[in-house]
Protein backbone atom coordinates (compact mmCIF):
# COMPACT_ATOMS: atom_id res chain seq x y z
CA UNK A 1 0.00 0.00 0.00
CA UNK A 2 1.31 3.43 -0.87
CA UNK A 3 2.28 5.47 2.20
CA UNK A 4 1.55 8.79 0.55
CA UNK A 5 -2.00 7.72 -0.22
CA UNK A 6 -2.56 6.56 3.33
CA UNK A 7 -1.41 9.83 4.91
CA UNK A 8 -2.88 12.08 2.27
CA UNK A 9 -5.42 13.54 4.68
CA UNK A 10 -2.69 14.77 7.07
CA UNK A 11 -1.24 18.24 6.85
CA UNK A 12 2.34 18.18 5.62
CA UNK A 13 3.45 20.55 8.36
CA UNK A 14 3.12 19.77 12.08
CA UNK A 15 5.05 21.46 14.93
CA UNK A 16 7.04 23.31 12.27
CA UNK A 17 8.35 19.99 10.88
CA UNK A 18 7.68 18.19 7.63
CA UNK A 19 5.81 14.97 8.44
CA UNK A 20 7.66 12.95 5.82
CA UNK A 21 11.26 14.18 6.17
CA UNK A 22 11.10 15.36 9.83
CA UNK A 23 13.08 18.45 8.85
CA UNK A 24 12.15 21.81 10.32
CA UNK A 25 10.46 24.44 8.19
CA UNK A 26 11.93 27.89 8.11
CA UNK A 27 9.63 30.49 9.60
CA UNK A 28 8.59 33.38 7.43
CA UNK A 29 10.40 36.56 8.32
CA UNK A 30 9.89 40.12 7.19
CA UNK A 31 11.84 41.10 4.15
CA UNK A 32 12.26 44.41 2.44
CA UNK A 33 9.23 43.74 0.28
CA UNK A 34 6.82 42.83 3.10
CA UNK A 35 7.51 45.11 6.08
CA UNK A 36 4.18 44.44 7.85
CA UNK A 37 4.79 40.72 8.53
CA UNK A 38 7.44 41.01 11.23
CA UNK A 39 6.56 44.37 12.75
CA UNK A 40 4.46 44.87 15.83
CA UNK A 41 1.72 47.45 15.93
CA UNK A 42 2.54 50.59 17.83
CA UNK A 43 0.33 51.11 20.92
CA UNK A 44 -2.26 53.87 20.69
CA UNK A 45 -2.05 56.53 23.38
CA UNK A 46 -5.68 56.76 24.45
CA UNK A 47 -5.04 58.71 27.65
CA UNK A 48 -4.32 61.95 25.83
CA UNK A 49 -7.35 61.67 23.52
CA UNK A 50 -10.29 63.67 24.98
CA UNK A 51 -12.87 61.51 23.16
CA UNK A 52 -11.55 58.34 24.80
CA UNK A 53 -11.46 60.08 28.16
CA UNK A 54 -15.12 61.09 27.76
CA UNK A 55 -16.13 57.49 26.99
CA UNK A 56 -14.10 56.23 29.95
CA UNK A 57 -15.77 58.66 32.36
CA UNK A 58 -19.24 57.66 31.13
CA UNK A 59 -18.38 54.01 31.70
CA UNK A 60 -17.10 54.79 35.21
CA UNK A 61 -20.36 56.55 36.09
CA UNK A 62 -22.32 53.44 35.11
CA UNK A 63 -20.09 51.27 37.28
CA UNK A 64 -20.59 53.39 40.41
CA UNK A 65 -22.55 51.67 43.18
CA UNK A 66 -26.02 53.12 43.56
CA UNK A 67 -28.35 52.24 46.42
CA UNK A 68 -30.88 49.57 45.50
CA UNK A 69 -33.79 51.00 47.51
CA UNK A 70 -34.13 54.76 47.87
CA UNK A 71 -35.99 55.14 51.17
CA UNK A 72 -36.97 53.08 54.23
CA UNK A 73 -40.49 52.29 52.99
CA UNK A 74 -39.22 50.71 49.77
CA UNK A 75 -36.54 48.85 51.72
CA UNK A 76 -39.08 47.44 54.20
CA UNK A 77 -41.42 46.39 51.38
CA UNK A 78 -38.56 44.68 49.54
CA UNK A 79 -37.45 42.90 52.73
CA UNK A 80 -41.00 41.59 53.24
CA UNK A 81 -41.16 40.41 49.63
CA UNK A 82 -37.82 38.61 49.99
CA UNK A 83 -38.91 37.00 53.27
CA UNK A 84 -42.08 35.69 51.62
CA UNK A 85 -40.04 34.23 48.76
CA UNK A 86 -37.57 32.69 51.22
CA UNK A 87 -40.43 31.12 53.20
CA UNK A 88 -41.74 29.45 50.03
CA UNK A 89 -38.34 28.01 49.08
CA UNK A 90 -36.56 24.98 50.49
CA UNK A 91 -33.77 26.10 52.77
CA UNK A 92 -30.42 24.41 53.05
CA UNK A 93 -28.99 22.52 56.02
CA UNK A 94 -25.43 22.69 57.33
CA UNK A 95 -23.62 20.34 59.69
CA UNK A 96 -22.12 22.04 62.73
CA UNK A 97 -19.17 19.92 63.82
CA UNK A 98 -18.73 21.75 67.12
CA UNK A 99 -22.30 21.19 68.30
CA UNK A 100 -22.70 17.86 66.41
CA UNK A 101 -26.06 18.84 64.96
CA UNK A 102 -27.70 20.04 61.75
CA UNK A 103 -28.38 23.76 61.38
CA UNK A 104 -31.64 24.30 59.52
CA UNK A 105 -33.11 27.39 57.86
CA UNK A 106 -29.85 28.28 56.11
CA UNK A 107 -30.33 30.79 53.29
CA UNK A 108 -29.58 28.98 49.98
CA UNK A 109 -26.83 30.03 47.59
CA UNK A 110 -29.15 30.57 44.65
CA UNK A 111 -31.25 32.99 46.72
CA UNK A 112 -28.24 35.10 47.64
CA UNK A 113 -27.03 35.13 44.03
CA UNK A 114 -30.47 36.02 42.67
CA UNK A 115 -31.01 38.96 45.05
CA UNK A 116 -27.39 40.18 45.35
CA UNK A 117 -28.20 43.94 45.21
CA UNK A 118 -30.60 43.71 48.18
CA UNK A 119 -28.62 41.34 50.39
CA UNK A 120 -26.91 44.20 52.26
CA UNK A 121 -30.19 45.32 53.87
CA UNK A 122 -31.97 41.94 53.78
CA UNK A 123 -29.39 40.04 55.85
CA UNK A 124 -30.41 41.69 59.14
CA UNK A 125 -34.12 41.06 58.49
CA UNK A 126 -33.48 37.39 57.69
CA UNK A 127 -31.40 36.82 60.83
CA UNK A 128 -34.09 38.56 62.90
CA UNK A 129 -36.67 36.07 61.54
CA UNK A 130 -34.53 33.07 62.53
CA UNK A 131 -32.71 32.34 59.29
CA UNK A 132 -29.03 31.46 59.47
CA UNK A 133 -26.54 32.97 57.07
CA UNK A 134 -24.23 30.40 55.48
CA UNK A 135 -20.59 30.32 56.57
CA UNK A 136 -19.24 30.82 53.04
CA UNK A 137 -21.19 34.05 52.41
Amino acid sequence: MNRKKRLGHHKTRHNNKNRHTQKKFKTQRASGHEPEIGKKKQPVDRLSDPEHEKVRLEWLEKQQHKPCCDDEDKRAAKNQFLLNELNKSNCDKEWDSLANMWITKVVPRWFIAKHRPHISHFKAAAVKRGYVWPRWG
